[in-house]
């Protein structure tokens, strides 16, 4: 896949509140599988699998968000004022990789998200109803086929 297909730029025309007039980011539009299953692994850690115990989950929910930004961020021109002694300013580009995500502002990256979120929504009430019989039928098909084999 082309690193800028199925992008948008995110700009100070959308978001004037969250972008200076010269800032953008560019996400990629279309969340891939791929993308999903990196994302939901990130949800969640384990802990005491070896030791013998009861393994321990610990929901991760903002490691996931971190894991979105990162997969979906493919660029961007940004600056932060830095303020030297004499009290002057001057505003210095943010170099991108996708380890920078996490030093983004808040506002930048709850605005990100935001747009993400719109690109890549998750299924309606109505798409899940249409979808969940189709799965559990072949769910049960399935139990009902293990079954059969090891019966025999």
């Amino acid at each position: 896949m082309d690193e800028l297909e199925d992008t948008v730029q995110l700009n100070h025309q959308m978001g004037p509140k969250v972008f200076r007039q010269h800032e953008w980011i560019l996400i990629r539009t279309e969340m891939t599988t791929e993308d999903d299953v990196a994302i939901n692994n990130r949800l969640a850690k384990m802990s005491n699998v070896k030791q013998g115990q009861k393994p321990e989950i610990t929901m991760t929910l903002g490691d996931s968000k971190l894991a979105t930004l990162q997969r979906m961020i493919v660029g961007w021109n940004l600056t932060r004022t830095v303020y030297g002694p004499d009290g002057s300013n001057r505003d210095l580009p943010i170099p991108y990789s996708s380890g920078a995500v996490r030093n983004l502002p808040k506002r930048i990256t709850d605005f990100v998200m935001k747009k993400i979120n719109e690109y890549n929504p998750d299924m309606d009430e109505e798409e899940q109803e249409s979808f969940l019989p189709s799965v559990i039928d072949a769910s049960e098909d399935n139990l009902q086929a293990e079954r059969v084999y090891r019966l025999k």
